[in-house]
């Protein structure tokens, strides 16, 4: 496996950015590769989590945003 391309294909599907040809390898690499398929697992739930991290302290900022504003005006 070319570790160089298959990093990069990872990090363009994990960006959302990411070619249908590029996609397609990127399947390659997943179907034939075992410690790809590890490593794309991993990256899957660490991306998960950040992204579920942000949404909640997003919707905490804005909570606390609303009662900071709240309190502050009446």
């Amino acid at each position: 496996m070319n570790r160089e391309r298959f990093d990069y294909l990872m990090r363009e599907y994990f960006d959302s950015d990411i070619s249908t040809q590029d996609l397609a390898d990127l399947d390659s690499f997943l179907r034939v590769d075992p410690e790809a398929r590890k490593q794309f697992l991993e990256e899957s739930h660490l991306h998960s989590a950040l992204r579920t991290m942000g949404l909640v302290k997003a919707q905490q900022l804005r909570l606390n945003a609303a009662t900071t504003r709240g309190s502050r005006w009446r």
